[in-house]
């Protein structure tokens, strides 16, 4: 086994058994909140009912960012050790992996994007504009077309007459 592929192995336990920590700890923390919000709604006919209450807010809003913060560093794990499988898969099927783009390279793309719609938009104008020149040559073609009609027409009327006299 190669060295890398021992550290990869070793990252991703030392990922798993902080993964199961965190949790272990939320668990916890979620605990101790249900416990505080007990304490919270049992009635306390002492004068100092108050404070106590207030403290024991504070302690449960304490308790609540420490949540937020376990669940950020259990996404966290989960991500790296996600990121971890994926590698030591890479290492192991010998998968060789697509450097990232250079600057240079995204610059470049996106000059070959503007180019590249640069050429639809001029295919679309032309469509556009010829779709135009048709309708014109189709108007006029049919405008032609009812004047000889309407010639036709006046001519079939005239001899009709013609032939009426």
């Amino acid at each position: 086994m190669s060295e890398d592929k021992i550290q990869v192995r070793k990252a991703l336990l030392e990922a798993v058994t902080a993964q199961k920590l965190i949790e272990k700890k939320l668990e916890a923390a979620h605990k101790e909140i249900a416990s505080l919000k007990k304490l919270l709604e049992r009635p306390e006919p002492e004068p100092s009912s108050a404070a106590s209450e207030q403290n024991l807010t504070k302690k449960i809003r304490q308790q609540e960012l420490l949540i937020a913060e376990f669940e950020a560093d259990r996404l966290s794990q989960n991500d790296l050790e996600k990121q971890l499988q994926a590698t030591l898969f890479r290492l192991e099927h010998s998968v060789k992996v697509t450097p990232q783009p250079k600057i240079d390279d995204i610059n470049g793309t996106r000059a070959t994007i503007d180019r590249m719609e640069g050429k639809v938009f001029k295919q679309e104008a032309r469509a556009e504009l010829s779709a135009k020149d048709n309708a014109q040559h189709k108007l006029k073609a049919d405008t032609e077309a009812a004047a000889i009609e309407d010639e036709l027409s006046a001519l079939k009327k005239s001899l009709a007459k013609d032939q009426d006299d």
